[in-house]
């Protein structure tokens, strides 16, 4: 295996290389602030579990009214999309190059790519709007409280990010196995700030969004709402007008579901329903096991980059927690953000440093 060149990091290194030495300087500086913020996060955390009070409590919720049949749909728009922005990049030039050769794949290609995805993704959303009358609060854009979203998910990303690094670390190293992903590859091997630039945005912006949609709004919230829902509405959705309600039968907690609901199921397990609100609105509690089984496939989905798929499915369970609680793509779309955001920021310091002794 070909080692790669030792750079010795000294104090005539960075007199050689001033704006290495300034950035070195900031990304150092973001490195002590974030090791601040997770000890400020743990602090508060350990302060609310000595306290009794549970780490994140989950918000209201209602089962969502897309199917089984929705999902298979929006993977349909992924394909179409996919095509879509291969018949671009090939009239542009841009095409795909022999990843299995070369490890990499074209920088504004994976752009096209991921634009692509999003392009699904609202095609996604239009459908299940129309289709079924949901609402963009049900896909998880929220505008409600979203600041406290945000902050929710910058909490969980600095406390749960080093731990995630950590056992990357650990597989890593105890199993010799190094991360490798085409698109890093193709940026490290060009190297210049556009192909940095392409490749952040890929990494850092496209590619949390379509992923927490995909993974947490789209099938944790179907799964979410398969135990509260009929045969038929499980697979094929139902329209929010007729979505299924729990009224209370007596001042017990003794649920049963309207009767004039098409969708609703003959018998009702109330071991996931709270009491009803002061308004009067039954509160129901998703059950946990979706947000192990959409972390589990969010780790796996990335399984041919390496063993890194392992720390990634405590990510996803992570992120299928928080999705969880407050039913909002943003807390995990903060937590995949920063994620992927250091990262980039870590490889491209390296780059930087390489690049300057070249």
């Amino acid at each position: 295996m070909d080692q790669q060149p030792t750079v010795n990091i000294s104090p005539e290194y960075f007199e050689q290389n001033p704006i290495v030495a300034i950035a070195f300087m900031a990304f150092m500086l973001i490195f002590i602030a974030f090791i601040l913020g997770a000890l400020s996060s743990w602090t508060f955390l350990i302060i609310r579990a000595v306290q009794g009070k549970p780490l994140l409590t989950p918000e209201p919720w209602k089962p969502r009214v897309w199917g089984f049949v929705d999902i298979l749909l929006a993977v349909v728009f992924i394909v179409f999309w996919q095509i879509q922005s291969s018949v671009v990049g090939h009239s542009l030039g841009l095409d795909r190059q022999n990843i299995a050769a070369t490890q990499s794949i074209s920088l504004p290609l994976a752009m096209l790519s991921g634009l692509g995805n999003v392009a699904a993704m609202v095609t996604t959303c239009i459908w299940i709007v129309v289709r079924h009358g949901a609402s963009i609060a049900q896909l998880g854009f929220s505008f409600v409280r979203w600041w406290k979203h945000i902050v929710i998910g910058f909490i969980a990303a600095l406390a749960s990010i080093p731990f995630v690094y950590a056992l990357m670390a650990a597989v890593s190293i105890g199993f010799d196995n190094k991360y490798s992903h085409p698109l890093l590859e193709e940026m490290k091997r060009d190297g210049s700030l556009p192909a940095y630039l392409l490749a952040v945005t890929s990494a850092v912006l496209i590619a949390p969004l379509v992923e927490e949609f995909i993974f947490r709004v789209l099938i944790q919230g179907w799964l979410q709402s398969a135990p509260f829902g009929s045969i038929k509405s499980i697979f094929l959705g139902q329209r929010e007008e007729s979505q299924l309600a729990f009224v209370a039968t007596s001042s017990d907690t003794t649920f049963a579901p309207r009767q004039d609901n098409p969708y609703a199921p003959l018998n009702v397990t109330v071991t996931n329903l709270e009491p009803t609100d002061a308004a009067g609105t039954v509160s129901l509690t998703p059950p946990v096991w979706p947000s192990l089984v959409t972390g589990t496939l969010f780790g796996l989905a990335h399984f041919s980059y390496g063993l890194s798929f392992i720390p990634l499915i405590v990510l996803g369970i992570i992120l299928g927690l928080l999705y969880r609680a407050t039913h909002s793509i943003w807390p995990s779309l903060v937590v995949h953000f920063i994620l992927n955001g250091s990262s980039m920021l870590a490889l491209g310091m390296t780059i930087l440093i390489e690049r300057a002794t070249n």
